[in-house]
């Protein structure tokens, strides 16, 4: 287990030197959490009404990075893949690689929650051959956030989060995600951390799972 958190954290250090970014991960200071399913999960607590960052990370060697990431790119498919996502539709080009996505969560039994965001993804060398593949989204600054309201919807407007998957030696890969957001769910802090660091580590699963399946 030591040996295994070390190679994880020595892989976030070297990503941080190896890419810098403008991303609201960038600086945290993580916490290790716990280990479940083979998945390690770090939190970074805030203030009590204020809303903390969450990551969790793991290696594999089932699959190359460029097939797991390819796999985030099948927005169609994101329903299949994360089960409490209904929409998630790039609707308009910003930039190269960078899209307006509108975005759907099942929040049953409360309403669904909707919200646009800005995605983008990027591939990057960090060693020779080596590649550090990045999926992040950001909320937007577009006035369509304000103005396209959906009554059946609950808008949301805080929404951050950040996929990366990393290629390491011997043909493991390092896969993480990243997130901050405020769903507006009338429920206590702790209740929501609950939730908040099961879907965290879930995200992970529900990705390899769908990939094992469809490889």
């Amino acid at each position: 287990m030591k040996k295994h958190y070390f190679i994880l954290l020595f892989s976030f250090l070297s990503l941080n030197l190896a890419f810098m970014s403008n991303s609201i991960f960038d600086g945290v200071s993580w916490n290790y959490e716990t280990t479940a399913r083979n998945i390690n999960l770090y939190i970074k607590e805030t203030p009590l009404y204020e809303d903390n960052f969450y990551k969790a990370e793991t290696i594999i060697d089932k699959f190359d990075g460029e097939t797991l990431f390819n796999n985030l790119l099948k927005f169609n498919s994101y329903p299949s893949i994360f089960p409490k996502t209904i929409v998630f539709k790039p609707i308009k080009s910003i930039d190269k690689n960078k899209f307006l996505t509108y975005t759907q969560i099942n929040f049953f039994p409360y309403k669904t929650r909707d919200y646009y965001i800005e995605t983008e993804y990027s591939v990057n060398y960090y060693d020779k051959d080596k590649k550090i593949y990045i999926f992040e989204w950001k909320p937007t600054e577009d006035k369509i956030n304000e103005t396209n309201l959906d009554s059946k919807c609950v808008r949301v407007n805080k929404v951050f989060g950040r996929w990366m998957i990393k290629e390491l030696d011997d043909g493991k890969v390092s896969i993480s995600i990243e997130y901050h957001h405020n769903f507006k769910v009338d429920v206590s802090k702790k209740l929501r951390e609950y939730f908040e660091k099961a879907n965290t580590v879930d995200a992970i699963e529900n990705l390899i799972k769908f990939t094992a399946k469809n490889k």
